[in-house]
C-alpha cells in the first residue's frame, strides 16, 4: 500500500511541478516589467520548491541540515503570497523594504527552528515554531484584506474574477495544509497527509492554469465576419473619441488592457458610450459627490454596475474607478490653480471643492499626474504668465 501511494504522490507532484514551472514561464514571457508577474515568478518557483520539500522522501528521510532551506522558502511562500496579492490587485502597489524584511524573517526564523529543534532550548523552539505556524494563518487574514481592500473600485473584470479564485484558493489550501501540520505530532507530514496535500494543491494551480490559458485571441481561430466589420468601424471611431476626452484618458504607458477591435465585437459601443459617460459626468459635475462609487454613479445613469466598469475600462482604458474619478477632479483643480481669478482662493478649498476629501490624498493624486506639487504647478504657471505679459509690454 506504501508503494502505491509513494507512487501516486510521486506522480502528482510531477504534474504540480510542471504546471507551477509552465505558468512561471507565461508569466515570465507574456507580463515583462510588471511587478505582479515578478512576483508571481518567485512565488511559482517557491511553490515547485515547497512541492519537492513536502514530499514524504524528503520530508522524512532527509536531515533536518539539508531541509532548512527548503523549510525557509516553503514558509516564506505565505509571505510571498500576501505580496504577490498586493501587487496583483492594487494598480499603485510597489514592493518596499518592509516587504523584504517580513519574507526574510519568517524564512529564517523557519529554517532556524529546522535546524535547532532537537538542540535549541524551549523558549527559543516555541518561538520558532509559532513564528513558523502562525504564519500561513496570518498571511491568510492579510491576503483576504489585500484582495478585498480595492474590490468596489476594481474595473478589470478578468482580476475581479482572479480575486475570488486566487484568494479562496491559497487561502483555503494555506488553511487546510497548517491543519494537516497541527495534526500530526513533529508537524511532518505522513505519506497519506502528503498526498492529499499536494492533490489539493494541484487543484488550485490547475484552477489557475486553466483560467490563464484561455485563448484570448480569436485571430488563432479564425476570424468572423462580425469582428472584422467591428474592427473597421471601431479603428474610424477611435481617433475622435480619444479627442473628446483626452483629459481623462490615462497615459500612453498605462498598464489597462490594449484590445484590439477584432478581439472584441463590442469595443466600439463600449467606445461611443464611454464618450456619452464622460461628457455627462462633466457636465453635471457628478466627480465632485464625496460619495460617488460604482454603484451610486451607476444608478445615477440608470445603468448596471457592471455595464458601467466595462465602459470605463474598456472604453476609456482605466483599471480602478478611483483614478478615472479623480482625472476628473485633478484636470478641475489644474484649471482652478491657473485661473487669475481664483488665484487668491487656497488650494485646499480647490480641492474640495472638486470632490477631494482630505489634501493628502489629493496631493498625492496631483504629484503623480504632474510631477508637480500644487503649490508647484501653480506658481509655474503664474512665473510663466508674468514672463508672457511683461514680453508683451515691452
Amino acid at each position: 500500500m506504501t508503494t502505491v501511494l509513494l507512487a501516486l504522490d510521486a506522480a502528482v507532484r510531477g504534474a504540480l511541478i510542471a504546471s507551477l514551472l509552465l505558468l512561471a514561464v507565461g508569466l515570465a514571457r507574456g507580463a515583462k516589467g510588471h511587478a505582479a508577474a515578478r512576483i508571481g515568478i518567485l512565488l511559482l518557483l517557491g511553490l515547485a520548491i515547497q512541492t519537492v520539500a513536502s514530499a514524504p522522501e524528503v520530508e522524512l528521510g532527509v536531515a533536518a541540515l539539508w531541509q532548512a532551506p527548503l523549510v525557509a522558502v516553503s514558509v516564506g511562500n505565505g509571505v510571498l503570497f500576501w505580496i504577490f496579492s498586493k501587487a496583483l490587485f492594487d494598480d499603485d502597489f510597489t514592493v518596499g523594504r518592509g516587504d523584504f524584511v517580513a519574507w526574510l524573517a519568517v524564512a529564517f526564523a523557519s529554517g532556524l527552528n529546522c535546524v535547532l529543534a532537537p538542540y535549541a532550548l524551549a523558549t527559543l523552539h516555541r518561538v520558532l515554531e509559532l513564528i513558523q505556524r502562525a504564519t500561513p494563518l496570518a498571511c491568510a487574514v492579510l491576503v483576504i484584506v489585500a484582495a478585498s481592500a480595492h474590490w468596489a473600485s476594481d474595473l478589470v473584470e478578468k482580476r475581479r474574477s482572479l480575486r475570488v479564485l486566487i484568494t479562496a484558493g491559497g487561502v483555503i489550501y494555506s488553511l487546510v495544509q497548517l491543519g494537516l501540520r497541527l495534526s500530526t505530532a513533529q508537524g511532518r507530514l505522513s505519506p497519506e497527509l502528503a498526498l492529499a496535500d499536494s492533490t489539493l494543491l494541484l487543484v488550485v494551480v490547475a484552477g489557475v492554469a486553466v483560467r490563464a490559458l484561455v485563448v484570448e485571441n480569436p485571430e488563432l481561430l479564425g476570424t468572423s465576419t462580425k469582428s472584422t466589420k467591428s474592427a473597421h468601424a471601431s479603428a474610424d471611431a477611435q481617433g475622435s473619441l480619444r479627442e473628446g476626452t483626452s483629459e481623462v484618458m490615462p497615459s500612453s504607458n498605462d498598464d489597462g488592457p490594449s484590445a484590439t477591435p477584432i478581439e472584441d465585437a463590442t469595443l466600439l459601443e463600449d467606445r461611443l458610450l464611454a464618450a456619452r459617460l464622460v461628457a455627462r459626468i462633466r457636465s453635471e459635475r457628478l466627480y465632485a459627490k464625496p460619495d460617488v462609487d460604482v454603484a451610486n454613479l451607476a444608478q445615477t445613469l440608470a445603468m448596471p454596475p457592471y455595464r458601467l466598469r466595462r465602459t470605463i475600462n474598456r472604453g476609456l482604458g482605466f483599471r480602478n474607478f478611483n483614478a478615472f474619478i479623480n482625472s476628473f477632479r485633478l484636470a478641475e483643480v489644474k484649471e482652478a490653480l491657473i485661473d487669475r481669478r481664483r488665484l487668491h482662493l487656497p488650494i485646499l478649498t480647490l480641492a474640495l471643492e472638486a470632490g477631494f476629501q482630505s489634501i493628502g490624498p489629493f496631493n498625492r493624486s496631483f504629484k503623480a499626474s504632474t510631477g508637480l506639487t500644487p503649490s508647484e504647478f501653480r506658481e509655474k504657471y503664474r512665473t510663466e504668465n508674468e514672463k508672457e505679459l511683461a514680453e508683451f509690454v515691452n
